[in-house]
């Protein structure tokens, strides 16, 4: 074995081998690693394996690595056993020797430092093997050679023997990750085995050698920083000490958590670790900072204990002198060391606040001069917590987000014992200071690049969400300030609104950083000021309103007569200001984002529409030269236009279209990065993926908005600018010759005019349901038109998806806008479409066609009833098509959920008598069958329930007999005192009387006693709900006749006597209690049916 490893080692690291060779040999090892409990010996050899005469080893260092793996592989187990004492002794009187030749007495592998790492990492997992039955003196071990002289045979010196001193603190460090470090506990799969093991070392740790581990450590620091104060300049040994203290801090950190407090916190070591954070050296001071980090969030039983430790570490005064230290506004690197060190203040003072603001909140202290004391300490933290972030670098800012996001929470909870929001007037200076500080942080950085030409820099989509980011958190402690003191947060946000715009109307030279500040805090201002909740909201929502109405007053007020809230009179300045014309991205941006979301606004002031539409359309907006801007400017445009629709001023309309139209060119384009693709794949990517004209449909929409509201007599000629030439060239588009299946411009360019006159019919407002479209009839005949072509498209490109995709959203565009003007080229539509479907357009193509069906109603019977029966034998031949993947029963079960949607919709209408037409009825039982078999499938209980409730009202609508008596004994109409009202105009089917009793009887009992039906889940008990249902109503349109047959029935499922008796009674009683009844009866008989039917249980009660 150990030949083997070798070869293949030397295999897998040859960069020239031959690729099937290295694959074999990196799948050898891969074998080796996996079966470690017989390789390890083996890998034992490779690494430990010397030279005779010179004692080198005889090994490369990749092959000592990996031999390192296999043994870390066989001790590192999920279970709580220690190792056997056969396989613990080789190993340890291997490393024991190892041990003191290389670090003791050698070069601790100085030729591969990646070894001592992985080294230490075996060592460690042998400790969790090994402590401490088998080797109880691990850790003295380590810890008393750690002054042994280098080549005195194991005498002790004074001085550390910095290479064994290293080795002790990794093993140590790493000990400490494997046992406690949540973490890297966190990370594994949880092994209630391991879980035993690692709590009973950690258990064996804290008794025998915790003492041992902390004095061994604070050695190390001390004199370790001693040593550093003694010499002068820099050195290899220097470099070396300064790595030893580092990880002997380090390992300090890793185990204060889980170590008793009284010996990580005395006398010695608190003077350490402040001399540690205070030295010029600074990872010291990083890792002193983590370490106390990790003293204060020590869990402590008594609160009291906590406050008391806090106190003792005084670090509310450290904290405040090392944050006056670290402040440098100048600082202008971002990976300045430093920093690091700051962010990690920032991190310390944020668990001390929050340790601190726990206090006052635990039920176990009832001691009011506990609570004051920690709150005190709080106060004087919070101008040190504003300082951190004010920090001009964000990740300093943000390692204080915890603490005062946690403050808030404690605010809002201690809130009704506070004066006008705040504790003391203190509070108020400070949250004044807070909300300076957070705007401040909410503007972007003055060096941001962000220029504003077509190919000048703006930032990258990490610096953009990064910032998001902290905007996030920035913009919770805004709203919490508004929150406590809506007053203060109003007067901090209005000034800063105000000043800008007024400044800018002035003539001063504003930096965009400034200006897009201004525009934010307008945006969140209604928002995040939660005191009125109509703010912003209708004409009332800018104004300030009496302070008492009559009931109904509120109509007859003229808004344009009161007075401005601070909200409206911002907007009013806004528009006042030309601010809009500030050419810079991210004030373009930001002020269409404001004025979309204060519509109602234009609402009050109308006269400011025309501006606000004419910059949309201008240079700045959708014929801005960076796409991002533009994009999204349609889409706000959009919006906007939708709004305000009813106030766009007539004459305003045509220079508005007529700017629209210099962008709304269509020009399809093919992803570069698709070359390899085939036809269908480009298409798809094309199409789904295409930004640019997804935003361009937007302005389609707006369009047709804008030219319903023209004129009436302008209405026709602006319709006809837009389709004429729009179907001209999707003519020309089916004619252009292409040269080879890669060449889908032509195809894309049919599907995006497809897309763009649907978005044209989008923006006209639906037809009312019963009655006519709001457009006028020659603009309801120009659809007519595009109908028609996107019909001829269709016919002469059918065969690709997107095409069908794009006409079946164009017509139900039109058809929701001029409703009947569609129907006459709707079968041809329907009959194309489902000759080329695929089966993932099914579910889109059935919900189509019940929207088709809702909006024409019986114009549309024939055509519905045309495709009744092709469209069940392309379901349901597409459901009996294996599933062969995640993909195809993610298909399968949207197709069962759109189908029975459609015949569901259908059921309450008229066109219900479709499926028993003449020429469906040749169908009607596959059409049955294929109900029931869509109600017997567990896995799906919604398409069970939809199923269940067509199945019902087929029983209401064909299986009636109105002569029969009802099951009271007296004779009533058809579906008066039922579950299920038959639907109109159907007729009993002669023969569905058997199709009852052979067919839907033994379903809905086959349903309830199927063992994969479980009664637990919440849909389930929807699906036994209209399993109930379907026998009510089949009790109530057959009467005696259907109870004598369930009688006879009831009692070849071994039902109890009992069940047969009263079920009678109970399915012409309540229908809650029949139903909970027949529930318990089912559960009831699944469980006889589980334990060999020998219980005889009595009738379940109601």
């Amino acid at each position: 074995m150990q030949q083997q490893l070798l070869s293949a080692i030397r295999v897998a690291q040859d960069p020239v081998s031959d690729p099937a060779l290295k694959t074999a040999a990196i799948e050898f090892l891969t074998y080796a690693r996996d079966k470690a409990d017989d390789t390890w010996p083996a890998a034992l050899v490779l690494f430990m394996a010397s030279d005779l005469a010179t004692g080198a080893r005889v090994y490369d260092p990749q092959t000592r690595y990996f031999a390192l793996e296999v043994l870390g592989a066989f001790l590192d187990i999920e279970g709580p056993e220690e190792l056997s004492p056969a396989v613990f002794r080789p190993l340890q009187v291997t490393f024991t020797p190892y041990i003191e030749s290389e670090y003791i007495n050698g070069t601790a592998e100085s030729g591969a430092p990646y070894l001592r790492n992985k080294f230490s990492h075996t060592l460690a997992l042998l400790f969790t093997r090994s402590y401490p039955d088998l080797w109880p003196t691990f850790i003295t071990d380590l810890i008393g050679a750690m002054r042994t002289i280098p080549g005195s045979g194991g005498s002790q010196g004074t001085a550390l023997n910095l290479n064994l001193c290293t080795l002790m603190l990794r093993v140590l460090n790493e000990v400490s990750g494997e046992i406690a470090d949540q973490t890297v506990r966190g990370a594994r799969t949880f092994s209630i085995g391991r879980q035993n093991r690692e709590t009973r070392l950690k258990h064996n740790v804290r008794e025998k050698d915790a003492s041992n581990v902390i004095t061994a450590l604070v050695t190390v620091v001390t004199e370790g920083l001693d040593r550093l104060d003694s010499q002068g300049g820099e050195s290899a040994e220097r470099e070396q000490v300064q790595e030893l203290v580092t990880l002997a801090v380090q390992t300090f950190a890793s185990y204060v958590h889980w170590l008793d407090i009284n010996l990580t916190v005395t006398p010695v070591t608190i003077p350490m670790l402040y001399r540690l954070i205070n030295h010029p050296f600074l990872p010291f001071r990083v890792a002193a900072s983590d370490a106390l980090y990790r003293l204060i969030s020590k869990g402590l039983q008594d609160p009291r204990d906590k406050l008391q430790l806090i106190k003792v570490l005084s670090l509310h005064q450290s904290l405040n002198n090392l944050e006056q230290q670290t402040r440098r506004p100048d600082r202008t690197d971002e990976q300045d060391d430093e920093l690091h060190f700051r962010e990690s203040l920032g991190k310390l003072l944020g668990i001390v606040g929050m340790e601190l603001l726990r206090i006052p909140e635990d039920k176990t202290v009832t001691d009011e001069s506990v609570k004051g004391e920690a709150q005190a300490l709080v106060a004087t933290l919070l101008p040190i917590a504003l300082r951190f972030l004010a920090d001009p670098f964000d990740d300093v800012s943000e390692s204080v987000f915890p603490f005062l996001t946690q403050l808030f929470v404690y605010y809002r909870r201690q809130r009704k014992n506070l004066k006008d929001g705040f504790p003391l007037d203190s509070r108020e200076a400070f949250f004044t200071e807070f909300m300076s500080v957070i705007i401040q942080k909410y503007q972007w950085d003055k060096d941001t690049e962000w220029g504003i030409g077509e190919d000048d820099e703006e930032p990258d989509d990490d610096d953009m969400a990064a910032f998001g980011e902290l905007r996030k958190g920035l913009k919770s402690f805004m709203d919490g300030i508004a929150g406590l003191d809506v007053d203060l947060y109003t007067k901090a946000t209005t000034e800063v609104v105000r000043s800008t715009l007024g400044a800018f109307v002035n003539g001063q030279q504003l930096s965009w950083q400034r200006v897009e500040l201004a525009l934010q805090l307008l945006y969140l201002y209604r928002e995040l000021n939660k005191a009125d909740k109509k703010l912003g909201k209708d004409k009332s929502g800018f104004c300030v309103m009496p302070a008492s109405l009559p009931k109904g007053a509120k109509k007859s007020i003229d808004f344009n007569s009161l007075p401005l809230n601070p909200l409206g009179e911002m907007m009013v300045m806004l528009m006042d200001s030309q601010i809009c014309n500030f050419a810079h991205p991210a004030v373009t941006i930001q002020w269409a984002e404001t004025v979309c979301r204060y519509c109602d606004f234009f609402k009050l002031r109308k006269a400011y529409i025309r501006n606000v539409l004419e910059v949309f359309v201008g240079p700045l907006g959708a014929q801005n030269p960076k796409n991002n801007v533009r994009h999204r400017i349609f889409y706000l445009l959009d919006k906007f236009v939708q709004e305000t629709s009813s106030d766009i001023p007539s004459d305003l309309i045509s220079p508005l279209l007529a700017s629209l139209m210099q962008v709304m060119n269509i020009r399809p384009e093919i992803p570069d990065d698709d070359s390899d693709l085939g036809e269908a794949e480009l298409l798809f990517n094309a199409t789904a993926n295409s930004s640019s004209f997804n935003a361009l449909l937007y302005l389609f929409e707006a369009a047709g908005t804008m030219i319903f509201r023209a004129p009436a007599e302008q209405q026709i000629s602006f319709l006809q600018e837009f389709t004429t030439p729009l179907l001209v060239e999707m003519q020309q588009a089916l004619q252009t010759p292409r040269n080879g299946p890669r060449d889908v411009l032509p195809i894309l360019t049919v599907h995006h005019i497809m897309m763009a006159l649907g978005n044209l019919a989008k923006g006209f407002p639906d037809m009312p349901s019963g009655g006519a479209p709001l457009m006028q009839t020659v603009l309801c005949q120009v659809f007519g038109q595009v109908a028609e072509g996107v019909l001829v498209a269709l016919q002469s490109s059918s065969q690709y998806r997107v095409i069908r995709d794009a006409a079946r959203f164009a017509f139900l565009r039109i058809l929701s806008a001029t409703g009947p003007t569609v129907q006459p080229f709707l079968p041809a539509l329907l009959t194309t479409i489902l000759s080329q479907i695929e089966n993932g357009e099914i579910s889109d193509f059935l919900n189509f066609m019940g929207l088709v069906a809702h909006s024409l109603k019986e114009d549309v019977r024939e055509t519905v009833a045309d495709l009744a029966t092709p469209l069940l034998t392309h379901v349901n031949t597409v459901l009996n098509q294996p599933e062969e993947g995640t993909d195809d029963v993610v298909v399968h079960n949207e197709i069962k959920r759109a189908y029975l949607q459609y015949v569901n919709a259908l059921v309450g209408s008229p066109l219900f008598t479709i499926f028993a037409s003449p020429n469906n009825m040749g169908a009607f039982e596959t059409f049955m069958i294929f109900l029931m078999r869509l109600a017997e499938i567990p896995s799906e209980p919604q398409a069970q329930k939809l199923a269940f409730i067509i199945l019902s009202k087929a029983v209401a609508a064909w299986g009636v007999n109105p002569a029969l008596p009802s099951t009271n004994g007296t004779s009533t109409p058809n579906g008066t005192n039922g579950i299920v009202r038959a639907p109109p105009s159907t007729q009993p089917i002669p023969g569905f009387d058997r199709f009852i009793y052979d067919q839907l009887i033994p379903l809905a009992f086959r349903v309830p006693l199927n063992p994969d039906l479980r009664f637990k889940d919440a849909e389930t008990t929807l699906v036994l709900a209209e399993v109930t249902a379907l026998l009510n109503t089949i009790v109530q349109v057959r009467g005696d006749e259907a109870l004598t047959f369930l009688t006879t029935y009831i009692p070849s499922l071994g039902m109890q006597p009992e069940f047969v008796q009263e079920f009678p009674g109970k399915v012409g009683g309540d229908k809650m209690q029949f139903r909970k009844w027949f529930a318990d009866a089912m559960r009831q008989r699944r469980h006889e049916e589980r334990i060999g039917g020998t219980v005889t249980p009595s009738a379940p009660n109601p």
